[in-house]
């Protein structure tokens, strides 16, 4: 994965750094492409960041850069969907049928889909 200098990342992978703190939100400072490094005891070719918050270890050549993944702080705006159920019309479908929900469709009134409560008179 690559990241830009500056972007937000959230830790999803702590192990083996006790620097890193799990879920914790740090910026990125530098992004390094695929070079070879040890990675929990593995060697290989991964892409390093290097963070404004945290100093690697002597020796360490910046953090892999599978350990994080980018950080969205827009929230999700949920207010339409809100919006959509407030303002359900009487008529609904229910299991494919469209049924009047203020006439409960002559069922009785525990088999009802809404509507008045008052008894329904059998034809």
């Amino acid at each position: 994965m690559t990241f830009r200098s500056g972007q937000k990342v959230v830790c999803t992978d702590a192990d083996q750094a006790p620097m890193l703190t799990l879920s914790h939100i740090y910026t990125i400072r530098t992004s390094l492409p695929p070079m070879e490094c040890r990675w929990k005891g593995v060697v290989g070719k991964w892409a390093t960041v290097w963070l404004y918050e945290v100093e690697p270890q002597l020796g360490c050549h910046g953090f892999c850069a599978e350990r994080f993944q980018p950080y969205d702080d827009r929230k999700t705006d949920i207010s339409v969907f809100k919006e959509i159920l407030i303002n359900t019309p009487e008529h609904v479908w229910y299991a494919g049928i469209y049924r009047c929900a203020s006439a409960n469709a002559g069922l009785p009134p525990t088999q009802g889909y809404g509507g008045t409560s008052r008894p329904v008179k059998p034809v």
